[in-house]
């Protein structure tokens, strides 16, 4: 679909009221059809980011969070295989559903050697769990330990103070405003224990794009570089591809000299410090 289409049907489903209704609509009409390169970006990027997070703390009996699952819950799966506690799923809208989770199961039986080799699991072992796991969508959250909090705003979470051990996104902040990501940081501070972690992994292409190549490409590809950001292959500015850190002193976390650098925000509540800087 042409960019401008894209955007005028953006904007005219922004002021339709009842959002869910409207979804709920589509889907008796028209069946959820999954993109099946996505979901595999997915889990790709689902395993960098486990792999990430593991090489500073131990997912086996984490309390895990994510902001903005979307409509797969692909990585929390993930994660619930790596031996997690208990997941979190958030979103602003209630966008999973029996189909989109099924869809879900069946991307990771699909890459199961994959994810076996990517997160170290036994491959046996992981075919049995996917196998075995069941249709409806509640006994499968419940199964692997996975809790859907949505609609729900990552600004004012139901949970209690120092609860959880990680907070992680994928391609979800590029798409909010930096006044909002402020006040879902200053969130993740006050429910993250001190020993706790977050792990954001950005986007910054041009998303419209994706799905429009008359847009001239300039997205922003990634570096296979120890900093951890992305390089515009036009501009050729270093954008930070990864947030990464923990409760501490500092701030939004950009490229330095040494890896990466806190740089402060107005709010000294939403300081953190970098963990790794490894990719």
């Amino acid at each position: 679909m042409r960019w401008y289409l894209r955007c005028a049907l953006d904007n005219l489903k922004g002021v339709i009221p009842d959002q869910s209704l409207l979804r709920d609509c589509k889907r008796r009409l028209i069946p959820y059809k999954a993109c099946t390169g996505r979901a595999d970006a997915t889990i790709e990027e689902g395993i960098q980011l486990i792999n990430f997070v593991r090489s500073d703390r131990d997912i086996a009996g984490a309390a895990c969070l994510e902001v903005g699952v979307g409509w797969e819950p692909l990585i929390p799966f993930l994660f619930s295989l790596c031996g997690a506690r208990r997941v979190y799923m958030t979103d602003l809208n209630r966008l999973c559903s029996p189909q989109t989770a099924a869809s879900a199961m069946e991307a990771l039986r699909r890459n199961q050697d994959a994810i076996a080799c990517g997160l170290g699991l036994d491959a046996a072992a992981l075919t049995r769990q996917l196998n075995s796991a069941p249709a409806g969508m509640d006994e499968l959250f419940a199964l692997f330990r996975l809790e859907y909090l949505a609609p729900c705003n990552c600004a004012n979470l139901p949970l209690a103070d120092r609860s959880l051990d990680v907070v992680y996104s994928r391609a979800v902040l590029e798409h909010v405003p930096p006044a909002v990501i402020e006040h879902i940081f200053m969130e993740a501070r006050r429910v993250l224990k001190d020993s706790g972690l977050m792990c954001h992994f950005i986007d910054p292409s041009d998303h419209l794009q994706h799905q429009d190549r008359s847009i001239s490409e300039r997205r922003a590809e990634h570096r296979p570089a120890r900093s951890g950001v992305c390089e515009d292959s036009e501009t050729g500015v270093e954008i930070p591809r990864i947030f990464a850190g923990g409760p501490g002193d500092g701030g939004f976390l950009f490229p330095g000299e040494s890896g990466y650098e806190a740089v402060a925000p107005a709010a000294r509540s939403t300081a953190w410090r970098i963990s790794h800087v490894e990719t």
